[in-house]
């Protein structure tokens, strides 16, 4: 990578970690709220901010073919190979979503269905749903445990406090690689 596409991946990368976090802000405004909470609004912003960083995964990490050749983008941002945006699970499930459905439904037509939730994980048992049913945590599709800040999907799990952490750090990065005020939005 030269210096000018260094240049344009870094604003790429601010951008999407400026609306991850925006994301994440969203997500948490909806739980601070009394009950009864927006559970929309909590998924709106875990979508944002799940997205985002799958994104920014994406420009930093590429992929197998392209992995090496963003090393100079990585080295400029201070990101290193065990940035937790690396951990591309969460973000395989987002992109082939409808392959996990199919999966989920062919291993157990019978299973339930259990999505966005937010619920603690040893909270996550058949009497919360259906007391007839037996909940398998690793069958859940999506499920957000706001006790440990885990996003689990599909047996998979994304440390959202870690991977925020890790966004706000490569934002501030950007803004000081670009020159940019601390409060400039992208």
């Amino acid at each position: 990578m030269d210096e000018r596409l260094i240049e344009m991946f870094t604003y790429e990368v601010a951008c999407q970690c400026d609306t991850g976090l925006r994301g994440s802000e969203r997500a948490q405004a909806a739980l601070d709220k009394q009950r009864p909470w927006d559970s929309h609004l909590f998924w709106d912003g875990m979508q944002l901010f799940v997205g985002c960083a799958a994104m920014t995964s994406k420009l930093l990490f590429g992929n197998k073919k392209t992995y090496p050749s963003r090393h100079p983008l990585r080295d400029s941002l201070g990101v290193e190979d065990t940035s937790p945006l690396r951990l591309r699970d969460i973000r395989d499930s987002m992109e082939h979503v409808d392959e996990r459905l199919e999966a989920l439904y062919r291993s157990d037509p019978t299973h339930p269905f259990v999505t966005r939730n937010v619920v603690a994980r040893t909270n996550l048992t058949s009497a919360a749903f259906d007391a007839t049913a037996t909940i398998d945590p690793d069958r859940v599709f999506q499920n957000y445990d706001p006790d440990t800040m885990m996003l689990m999907f599909m047996g998979s799990s994304l440390d959202v406090a870690a991977v925020g952490g890790e966004l706000a750090r490569i934002l501030a990065r950007c803004r000081e690689v670009l020159g940019v005020s601390p409060t400039y939005d992208f």
